[in-house]
C-alpha cells in the first residue's frame, strides 16, 4: 500500500510538472504570436482595418476602453500564465503556490496594445513581465526578482539621443530588472521591428533569465554599447533632426529674446561636500522676453506683459536682442524650461528655425497625456508587480 502511495504521488507530481511545462510552452507561443501580430502593423500606414483582423484575432484576450471606432480605438491584449489565470484558486494558499513554484510554475504577463486614431495605427507595444526565483547577487546570496522587457510607442523624452533621436532605451530603478525601449510614430518601421525584440524563451528556459539583455537583448545590447561609447568621449550633437524631434515632442516652442543681463550672478552647487553655492563662471542670469510661438498656448486666462518673460541661466556669450527657441514640457505660467543638454539654449538661426517649423508641423495630437498609458485597462505601467498571494 505504501508503494502505491509512492507511486501514486510520483504519478501526480509528473502530471503537474508536465502540465506546467505544457502551459509555459503555450504561453510562449502564443505571446510570439502577438508579438508577430504587432510587428505587421506599422504605424502611421497601417488602418484601421488593419488592426481589426488583428483584434479580431485575440478577440477573447481583448479589452478596450470605450467603443473601438476607426477614428478612436485604445485596446490591450493580455495573456496570462496559470497563476494568474486562476486568481482564487492560489489566493491564500501560500502552500500550493510553493508547491506550483517548485515544479517549475512562475507568475507571467504579456500585455500588447494597438492606438487607433482617424483610421491609422498611431501607436502599438508589448510588455512581458516574469516572476522568477533564483537569482544570484555577485556574492552568491539567492534571491527573487520581476524581470520587465516592454516595448512600445510614445515620447523619447526632452533628451533625445543624436545617434537615433526617435528612439530611447532606458530602465525604470526600484522596481525590478526592467528595459524598455519606446519608439515615436515617425521612427523607421524596420528600426521599431528590430527593436521589438522580447526574449520570450525567458517564460519557460530552466536556465533563469536574469539581467536586461535576456529579456530585451538587441535593444539592451545597443545601449549597453552606446553606453561604453559615451565613456570615450563620443560627443552628442544638436543636429536638425534632433531638433525636428525635439519640437514636435514637446508641448510648447517659442522664440524668446534677451532683454536684460544679470552678469555672473547665477550659482552652482559645489562637487565637494558639503554643498556649497559658488558663483559659475559658465552661466550668466538673463531675463527672456517670448516674442513669438510656434506652438501657441491658449490659456483660461489672460496674460500680463509681464507673463511672457521669465529668468534663466545661459551661457555667458549673449547678448541683449540675441534670440534663442525655448521648448517647454508644460504650458503653465510658472515656465519650466525643457533641459535637452544638447539643443539648449538654442539660437533662433534660419537653419534651426527650419528644423523646428518641421517637427511643429509633424505634431501628433494628444500624444503627451493620452499616450502616458499606453496598455489599455491592464494596470499601472509605471509599477509592474504580480501578487499570487
Amino acid at each position: 500500500m505504501l508503494g502505491w502511495a509512492v507511486a501514486g504521488l510520483f504519478v501526480i507530481v509528473l502530471i503537474l510538472a508536465a502540465a506546467i511545462r505544457v502551459d509555459q510552452y503555450l504561453l510562449r507561443r502564443k505571446a510570439e504570436r502577438l508579438l508577430t501580430d504587432l510587428k505587421s502593423l506599422e504605424m502611421r500606414k497601417s488602418t484601421y482595418q488593419d488592426a481589426r483582423r488583428v483584434m479580431d484575432r485575440w478577440d477573447e484576450e481583448l479589452h478596450q476602453e470605450g467603443p473601438c471606432q476607426p477614428f478612436w480605438c485604445d485596446v490591450g491584449i493580455s495573456l496570462r500564465g496559470v497563476f494568474l489565470r486562476h486568481p482564487t484558486l492560489f489566493a491564500n494558499r501560500e502552500s500550493l503556490v510553493y508547491v506550483f513554484r517548485l515544479l517549475g510554475a512562475r507568475p507571467a504577463m504579456i500585455d500588447g496594445s494597438i492606438r487607433v486614431r482617424k483610421n491609422i495605427v498611431w501607436g502599438k507595444g508589448i510588455r512581458a513581465i516574469i516572476e522568477r526565483q533564483g537569482g544570484r547577487t555577485t556574492d552568491g546570496h539567492r534571491y527573487d526578482y520581476t524581470l520587465v522587457g516592454e516595448a512600445r510607442s510614445g515620447s523619447p523624452s526632452t533628451v533625445i539621443s543624436s545617434l537615433h533621436p526617435e528612439y530611447r532605451v532606458d530602465s525604470r530603478s526600484g522596481c525590478c530588472i526592467d528595459a524598455r525601449v519606446v519608439f515615436t510614430p515617425y521612427a523607421d518601421p524596420a528600426e521599431v521591428t528590430r527593436l521589438m525584440d522580447i526574449n520570450f524563451s525567458c517564460l519557460e528556459s530552466w536556465h533563469p533569465c536574469e539581467t536586461k539583455a535576456d529579456i530585451l537583448p538587441t535593444a539592451w545590447n545597443e545601449y549597453t554599447a552606446e553606453e561604453k561609447s559615451a565613456k570615450n568621449s563620443v560627443q552628442q550633437t544638436c543636429s536638425p533632426e534632433v531638433i525636428r524631434v525635439l519640437s514636435r515632442e514637446s508641448k510648447r516652442v517659442v522664440i524668446g529674446e534677451v532683454t536684460k543681463l544679470a552678469g555672473t550672478n547665477a550659482y552652482i552647487c559645489s562637487s565637494q561636500p558639503p554643498c556649497v553655492a559658488v558663483p559659475s563662471t559658465e552661466l550668466g542670469e538673463v531675463t527672456v522676453l517670448l516674442k513669438g510661438d510656434f506652438k501657441p498656448w491658449n490659456p483660461h486666462f489672460p496674460l500680463a506683459p509681464e507673463d511672457r518673460s521669465f529668468s534663466d541661466s545661459l551661457p555667458l556669450k549673449e547678448k541683449l536682442g540675441d534670440r534663442y527657441v525655448f521648448f517647454f514640457e508644460h504650458p503653465i505660467v510658472e515656465y519650466r524650461v525643457d533641459r535637452d543638454p544638447v539643443c539648449t539654449p538654442l539660437p533662433a538661426t534660419d537653419q534651426n528655425i527650419e528644423a523646428v517649423r518641421r517637427g511643429v508641423a509633424e505634431d501628433w495630437a494628444d500624444h503627451n497625456d493620452e499616450f502616458l498609458s499606453p496598455f489599455p485597462g491592464l494596470g499601472d505601467l509605471n509599477r509592474p508587480t504580480i501578487d499570487v498571494r
